[in-house]
């Protein structure tokens, strides 16, 4: 299945929700097993989640992404902070950032349970990208409203190899 998405999505791109865009940003560092937002991974899946990524001509994010990644960095600290952030900022050059206003995606999507940056994830990938997401619910989700998903721990599961 990813194979067919691979060619699907290629030349559109891929939304890659926080934890994993969160991920993809300190799992450069030895902050990846420190970490109490990405202890769950190790470096392997790190190697596997920038593959995937690189599958993709366009790395998509939204505001609301962007920003719950920065305030996600509490526990933090000192240089690793300092590291983190201009991670974050060399990698902005690479990242296309898509704004639909809060207003907008209300007015589409029931916000609860999920919250305006999950909704916001399926909103701007309607007919546009795939997601890529670690959090089932984003993903059953995403189902509901007919816009494809991967489920990174399918993926890490699989060994998928690309």
């Amino acid at each position: 299945m990813m194979d067919t998405y691979i060619k699907q999505y290629r030349r559109k791109g891929i939304i890659v929700d926080t934890n994993l865009l969160l991920l993809a940003l300190i799992g450069g560092t030895a902050s990846i097993v420190e970490f109490k937002r990405t202890r769950g991974y190790n470096h392997e899946d790190y190697q596997l989640l920038l593959k995937v990524i690189d599958q993709f001509e366009k790395l998509v994010s939204t505001p609301h992404i962007l920003a719950e990644v920065s305030n996600l960095t509490n526990g933090l600290y000192g240089s690793k902070l300092h590291d983190f952030y201009a991670t974050l900022k060399n990698s902005l050059s690479t990242i296309i950032e898509i704004h639909n206003p809060a207003l907008d995606i209300s007015r589409d999507y029931e916000l609860s349970p999920y919250g305006l940056t999950d909704v916001g994830i399926v909103a701007a990938a309607k007919d546009n990208y795939l997601v890529l997401t670690d959090d089932l619910r984003v993903a059953g989700f995403a189902h509901q409203h007919c816009v494809d998903v991967v489920n990174f721990n399918h993926i890490r599961e699989a060994s998928w190899e690309v």
